[in-house]
Parts: C-alpha cells; sequence; structure tokens
C-alpha cells in the first residue's frame, strides 16, 4: 500500500486548491459522501489525503462531519488538517494513513492469533473512548474505516455517519446509517437504537481478526438479518473462552441484552487498559451520568463493574459544555450499588396480556335448555354470528387485496427500472437514464418504507387497514412480511448502488438543479418528487422512446413505453388510487390504440 501511495503521489497534479495540490487520477478511496485522493501540502512538501464532496450533495450532512472532526483529537481517530471550500466543492484535508486499511490489512496477514488482535481492538476502542468524551458516535464501524499508518497505528476514518448524543446509551435512534454486513440488526430492521450498534461492529471486528471471516456466509441482507437472529455463532478452538464470552456479548441480537459499552471497557479481556486514575474528580462526570441501560444488561454489569479498585474512574466521561454543580454529582454517588442502579435506571416496559378473544359463534349444545327450546333466539344468534364473521373476512380479505396492489406496483416499479437498464449504453440519453434509475429506485424505497413502517414496525397504519392485529396473525401474513422485507432490502441495496453511480458521474447532475432538490435519502413523498418524476419520464419518452415507437414494431419497446407514459401520469396527478393504475398497465392495447394513448399523455 505504501508503494502504491508513493507512486500516486509522484503523479502530475492536475488540480490545485489553495495550498493543496493533487492529481484527479490518484484516487484512493471513497468516503460516505466524496472520493478521496493523495494530495500534496505545497509549502511543505506534506503527503495528505483530500476528500472531495460536492457542496450540492448534502450540505448539512457535510457541515456535521467537518464539526465533529474538528471536535476529536486522538492519536486512534484520524485527524483533520484543513478544509477548504470553493464555489462547488468542499475538499477536507487529513492527515494521510500510508499503511491502508483494517480490510487489507486482514487480507495480508490473514487469521490473527488473540495476542496479535487484541492491540488493534484496543486502539480502536482508545479512538472510540475518545470520541465518548466528546460526545460522538461513529455508527459505520467496519475494516474499511480503520486506517494504519506505517507505524502501525491505527485509526478510525470517515466519520460521514457519526452522531452527536446526550446520554450515552439513552438516545434512541432510528435512522439508516453505516454499512449492512457491520450493521446491528436494529439498524438494518430501520428499529429504534442506542448507541449499542458501535458494540455490535466491535464484536464483528474481533471475531474477524481471529477467524478470518465474519460469523455468517450470507447470499444478501435478507439472509443477514435472517442468520443474525437464528444461526449460532461459531468459534474455533483458538479462540479463549474470555474472547468467546466478549464476542458473544457484543452479538446480543436483542440491545437489551448486548454488553453496555462500560462492560466492553472494564471487560477482563482488556486487563483494566482503559480504567484512569482520577486526577480532577470535582471537574469530571461520572458515568452515571451519560449511560442510561436496561435492567436487564445491569445484572450482566454487576459482575464487571460494581468492584473497581479505589482510586480509579470509570473511562466513560463526555465533556459536556454545561456540566452539573458538585451537589448534583455527589447526589449519584452514595454507594457502588447505588450508583450501579442509577446507572442503569431505565423506565421499564411492561408487557400487558392480550386480551382472550371472546368466541364469536354460538354452540348450540353448550347453551342453557331454555335457550335450546327457543329456535326463533338461536337462529337469531346463529345469524348474527355468521355475519360478524363474513364481515371479519371482508375486512381481511380487503386488508390483503391493498397489501397486495402495493406489492403489485412494487414489481411494476422494479420492471421499469430493469428495462431501463437496456438503456444506459445510450450515450444521447445516458444521463436522463440515470435520473430515471434513481427517481424508480428511490419510490421503491418510499413504497417499502412505508409498508415496512406500517406492516412490520406496527407504526402508522398509512393504509387503513381494519382491524389490523388479526390480520397479522393470520398464516399468511409471514408470506407478505417476508415479500416487503426481500423488496425493501434488495432496493435499497440497489438505491445505493445508483447513489454511488450518479455522484462518480457528478459533473452530469450538478447542473439540473430541480434533480438536485431530490437527490437524498429522503423516503418521503414530495410534490417536488412527483412533479419532476413526471417531468423526466415524459421527456425521456417524448425525446427518445416516441421516435423508436413510430419508426419501428417492437412490442417490448411499446409495452415498456406505455408502462412509463403510465406511471408518469399516475404519479403527476399525486393518486394514491394504485388499483386504478394497475388495471390501467394490464389493459391490453392495440398498437394504435397504445400510441393514441401515449401521444395523448405527451401532447394534451
Amino acid at each position: 500500500m505504501q508503494t502504491r501511495i508513493q507512486q500516486l503521489s509522484q503523479l502530475q497534479p492536475d488540480k490545485r486548491i489553495l495550498n493543496y495540490t493533487f492529481s484527479q487520477q490518484a484516487v484512493i478511496g471513497r468516503g460516505s459522501y466524496g472520493i478521496v485522493y493523495v494530495g500534496m501540502k505545497i509549502d511543505t512538501n506534506q503527503v495528505v489525503a483530500i476528500k472531495v464532496v460536492p457542496l450540492q450533495y448534502d450540505q448539512q450532512s457535510l457541515r456535521k462531519e467537518i464539526e465533529i472532526m474538528k471536535d476529536l483529537d486522538c492519536p486512534n481517530i484520524v485527524k483533520l488538517l484543513d478544509v477548504v471550500q470553493t464555489p462547488n466543492n468542499c475538499y477536507i484535508v487529513s492527515e494521510l494513513c500510508t499503511g491502508g486499511d483494517l480490510r487489507e490489512y486482514m487480507k495480508r496477514y490473514g487469521c490473527l492469533t488473540e495476542q496479535q488482535a487484541l492491540p488493534i481492538l484496543t486502539q480502536i476502542l482508545k479512538g472510540i473512548l475518545q470520541s465518548f468524551k466528546r460526545g460522538i458516535i461513529h455508527r459505520d464501524l467496519k475494516p474499511a474505516n480503520i486506517l494504519i499508518t506505517s507505524e502501525n497505528i491505527f485509526k478510525i476514518a470517515d466519520f460521514g455517519f457519526a452522531k452527536r448524543f446526550q446520554h450515552l446509551e439513552g438516545d434512541l435512534m432510528n435512522s439508516l446509517a453505516g454499512t449492512p454486513l457491520y450493521m446491528s440488526p436494529q439498524v438494518l430492521l430501520r428499529k429504534q437504537y442506542t448507541s449499542k450498534c458501535d458494540v455490535w461492529s466491535i464484536g464483528l471486528i474481533y471475531y474477524e481478526l481471529i477467524e478470518g471471516r465474519t460469523p455468517w456466509n450470507v447470499m444478501d441482507i435478507l439472509d443477514l438479518i435472517n442468520k443474525q437472529r437464528n444461526t449460532n455463532i461459531k468459534f474455533s478452538k483458538k479462540i479463549s473462552p474470555m474472547s468467546q464470552q466478549f464476542i458473544l456479548g457484543c452479538l446480543q441480537y436483542e440491545e437489551q441484552k448486548r454488553l453496555g459499552w462500560e462492560q466492553v471497557f472494564t471487560h477482563p479481556l482488556f486487563d483494566n487498559k482503559f480504567l484512569m486514575k482520577e486526577q480532577d474528580q470535582k471537574s469530571q462526570h461520572s458515568i452515571s451520568q451519560i449511560t442510561n441501560e436496561s435492567d436487564s444488561s445491569m445484572m450482566n454489569a454487576k459482575l464487571v463493574a460494581v468492584n473497581s479498585p479505589p482510586q480509579i474512574k470509570h473511562p466513560l466521561q463526555i465533556y459536556n459544555k454545561q456540566k452539573p454543580s458538585q451537589k448534583e454529582l455527589l447526589s449519584k454517588v452514595e454507594s457502588p450499588k447505588q450508583e450501579i442502579r442509577q446507572l442503569f435506571n431505565h423506565s421499564k416496559t411492561v408487557m400487558l396480556p392480550e386480551t382472550q378473544k371472546k368466541d364469536r359463534t354460538i354452540s348450540i349444545g353448550n347453551q342453557p335448555q331454555s335457550t335450546r327450546n327457543s329456535g326463533n333466539k338461536i337462529f337469531t344468534e346463529n345469524q348474527k354470528g355468521f355475519f360478524r364473521k363474513k364481515s371479519e373476512d371482508d375486512e381481511q380479505s380487503n386488508n390483503k387485496k391493498i397489501i397486495q396492489n402495493q406489492l403489485e406496483y412494487l414489481q411494476l416499479l422494479k420492471n421499469i427500472r430493469n428495462q431501463l437498464l437496456d438503456y444506459q449504453q445510450v450515450t444521447i440519453q445516458q444521463t436522463n437514464v440515470y435520473k430515471l434509475q434513481f427517481i424508480i429506485l428511490k419510490n421503491i424505497m418510499m413504497i417499502t418504507t412505508q409498508l415496512k413502517s406500517c406492516l412490520i414496525d406496527g407504526n402508522v397504519n398509512k393504509f387503513e387497514l381494519k382491524n389490523f392485529e388479526i390480520f397479522k396473525q393470520r398464516d399468511t401474513f409471514k408470506n407478505i412480511e417476508k415479500q416487503i422485507l426481500e423488496l425493501h432490502f434488495d432496493g435499497f441495496n440497489n438505491f445505493q448502488e445508483c447513489q454511488l453511480l450518479l455522484n462518480e458521474n457528478y459533473t452530469l447532475i450538478m447542473n439540473d438543479l430541480q434533480f438536485m432538490d431530490i437527490f437524498n435519502n429522503n423516503f418521503e413523498y414530495s410534490v417536488q418528487f412527483c412533479n419532476f418524476a413526471k417531468h423526466l419520464s415524459l421527456s425521456f419518452i417524448k425525446e427518445y422512446l416516441y421516435q423508436i415507437l413510430l419508426g419501428y414494431e417492437n412490442h417490448k419497446i411499446q409495452l415498456f413505453t406505455f408502462l412509463l407514459c403510465n406511471y408518469a401520469k399516475f404519479v403527476g396527478e399525486y393518486s394514491q388510487n394504485v388499483e386504478q393504475f394497475l388495471h390501467t398497465s394490464r389493459t391490453y392495447l392495440s398498437r394504435d390504440d397504445c400510441i393514441n394513448y401515449i401521444e395523448k399523455i405527451l401532447f394534451n
């Protein structure tokens, strides 16, 4: 890696930004928002890393990343050196780690022993500890984001997904951040999660350092989710029981059962490396002020943290701008046991038993004698039960129909996107094809996010389903749940690939301000999105497909043009009537009728 960086640094510079130069051929990687180059500081000849981020991409996230990096100064975190802004781009200049990243390191050296892996993990945790003291969690820990210097110092890089917190394990998050293979189950499933998402990543990295692979061999994200939940982690004989216990604690599927950060830093595996001698207890915060865990975690914490040696303070302390008074501090530390109770004092969630359902049918044999003898009354009660059951069945059939319509709509969108791939090589329309793919994939993510939120997470009954809880208990729902998750995660993978492709060809899209307004990860419908989706779809038809359709009798092009035209009409009307859209899309039209239909939409 050092040889390659040396070669890249010697390339003739073709770009100069104030006191820095670099060659646009000297690419060494890609961060969360931009491309990273090997560069040079002119006045000192210092070789540096320069990440180029287009300003139109996401300025809020960019500012957040820069502010976070400015706040971090630690030997085990990549150091920010400078930030330069031009009208089009932001250039983030940081120290260059010439030893490559941990992913390349593992490929080069293969499986490590515990004695080799532990110092690496310790350095990573030192970087995490320092970021915690500044109230920052990373949220994208993975081997590719651990860089190595020529002196074999391991440093955490790329804080593009990082987030500030007030309470280390109390703050809830729900945004999708990170790399799927190293994401915790809660992040993958878009459920609320805490900073323990990074505990999961630490467990995976340590396992991979020793075993040379991740615990699960998976085909796709759905397979990953399934194996995270249902497959036991297997260890080779070279991993000690203590390391196994640590890894299993980090990789607990349920967050409340997973190791907390205090348990990580005080684990016997690290032999008190993270515990520091107390110098000024009055000016520093106890861990009890920033940590908030469930009672189930408290039981495990007692084994590790209660008997801390005297004159030793907890490693986790955050430098808050507003510090509590000494009185507030002392009131929270009366005894070790009381401190632990306060440390993990979390509101308990009480699960109420499900209300027993009354039998809606009436059995004649179980009725009192007087009831059995009154035939008219029996008939009336049975009739009521029959109509109640029929009404429930009708509701559930309607629920199923609503969801099936959404799933069929998703399949049609996938069909449009797949057919767009055939037009990627058409030079004159290449940019529009890329944009259209982004539009369709974003639309898929909008629908699957709604479906997942409604049907799986149970947040909002967006589709106004009747007696929804009864519907979820039916066998058919498991099938529907599987389909939704498959479409959601497959769509997210394709969406990310398309977004990366457009970022790599940023100059092709940067002047389209309407597109730049929707070029983001916001999966909620907006007027801007619908208007642009209609405009772009019809432009592509008018400028390209329509001419081909008139000149050639090609059934495939005819169907594709008809479907895309119908989509443009549907999305442009902000319509929620998916059933009507599906009905129109299924309608068979002769060639002449199809052209007339398309012309009516294009030119009226």
